[in-house]
């Protein structure tokens, strides 16, 4: 295993094609992706995987529909992780599972098991989708509705 990843974008797929990871807190990426011997905090994985990708998908916003309440993310957060990479960089989010679930997962803890195959109320929200996206505030102006109109124009 060598010392980093040698990673080149062809020249005609620079202006379409980005490679990146899902993720970037991996301890065996050490001596790959990160540098061997560092005493990590949390984001300097993602300094170290900007040197290799220019695009990474943040997966653990995904995760928000839990039986105790909607969690999004926060914004100082994202702020960090927008502060912590070059600026063409580009983060990747799903969509979070409060939004784009119809019910609560089945399999629910026992102190939760109410919960199992409830509809979601905030299934396809806008309103909610708008309260993800505030947390982005600092990092880049969108809106639901220009997202929307976004996909609709993909079509």
């Amino acid at each position: 295993m060598g010392d980093s990843l040698d990673l080149e974008i062809p020249a005609p797929c620079r202006s379409f094609l980005r490679v990146g990871t899902c993720s970037w807190k991996y301890e065996g990426w050490k001596g790959l992706i990160c540098r061997s011997g560092v005493q990590y905090a949390a984001g300097d994985y993602l300094t170290d995987c900007a040197r290799h990708f220019n695009t990474v998908e943040v997966d653990q916003w995904f995760w928000s529909l839990f039986p105790a309440g909607i969690r999004l993310p926060d914004p100082e957060t994202a702020r960090e992780y927008a502060q912590s990479v070059p600026d063409d960089f580009l983060f990747t989010v799903k969509a979070p599972n409060s939004i784009t679930l119809t019910h609560h997962y089945a399999r629910q803890p026992a102190s939760h098991v109410a919960f199992a195959n409830r509809p979601n109320p905030d299934f396809l929200s806008v309103a909610l989708l708008n309260r993800f996206l505030d947390a982005f505030e600092g990092c880049a102006p969108l809106t639901a509705e220009r997202f929307l109109k976004t996909l609709r124009e993909a079509k």
